[in-house]
């Protein structure tokens, strides 16, 4: 499971799977992936809009190491409630993520995606300018999703890292040895050998986990498996991704607002005049 240092980063072991971006992750000497999770801002309430904040590396449990689901879901629904300014009308992802962790991805979308159709509100989602792998799934759970023109989507996939340092404990002098109740059970660890029969297991569990994130974007996005499948992982900018049916619409912040504000007011009740 990930570990936070003392340094704030967290520690990525080896058998997590992940759904992000590869290019997003920082290699270091005593770790598989070093990640950063920068501070979340508050937040905004912009008339009946209300902007949700997700910034950096995504991990399950809200546990100060980075941005969570946990903690997604409990500003997602205090957005939602509105607080003195009362319920929004429609509320914002405004995502700058290179994805996160498997684990609690798919809850994470369902429950947004369910609280934000009890509170009547519309979803949209907005990568300021990064919404990779985990972030592109929890955009695959709005209503909306516009990108502006430089920013990244895609990396549809999960990977997972099997580390094998056998050889520089041989070399320090150390000897591991395991006493386990499976054949599998070693699988994984840093200081057991890779073995092919480790391998096609892991890979077993990708696939599964990949074919999840497929039909989620297929069910969003409206896709086959066959062309989801087919980006390879890739990813896109801007007009790409709209052109490859992962947006809907190309725009800045600003236009994106105005936008949104505009169809806010046209879905707004008109009330009755009495006579």
């Amino acid at each position: 499971m990930p570990q936070e240092s003392n340094q704030g980063r967290l520690h990525v072991s080896p058998g997590d799977a992940w759904a992000i971006d590869p290019r997003a992750v920082m290699g270091g000497p005593e770790a598989f992936f070093f990640l950063f999770g920068p501070v979340v801002k508050e937040t905004d309430r912009l008339g009946d809009v209300a902007i949700v904040y997700l910034n950096g590396p995504l991990d399950y449990h809200d546990d100060g190491g980075c941005d969570n689901y946990e903690a997604l879901i409990n500003r997602v629904d205090a957005a939602l409630d509105g607080g003195e300014a009362g319920p929004p009308t429609s509320l914002v992802l405004k995502i700058d993520s290179p994805g996160g962790k498997v684990a609690g991805l798919n809850y994470t979308c369902a429950k947004i995606k369910a609280m934000a159709r009890a509170a009547g509100a519309k979803l949209y989602s907005f990568p300021d300018e990064m919404a990779a792998s985990a972030a592109y799934a929890l955009s695959c759970a709005c209503d909306e999703i516009i990108v502006p023109d430089s920013a990244i989507v895609g990396s549809i996939g999960v990977i997972s890292t099997l580390v094998d340092v056998t050889k520089a404990d041989r070399q320090a002098g150390v000897r591991f040895e395991f006493v386990t109740s499976g054949r599998r059970k070693s699988d994984g660890h840093p200081h057991a050998p890779i073995n092919d029969g480790a391998i096609a297991a892991e890979r077993q569990r990708v696939d599964i986990l990949a074919q999840q994130f497929f039909g989620m974007v297929k069910a969003a996005r409206g896709l086959s498996i066959g062309t989801i499948s087919g980006f390879q992982a890739g990813i896109f900018l801007g007009k790409q991704a709209v052109d490859a049916g992962l947006a809907d619409d190309c725009m800045g912040w600003d236009e994106f607002l105005s936008y949104i504000q505009t169809a806010t007011r046209k879905s707004r009740p008109v009330a009755k005049k009495s006579k």
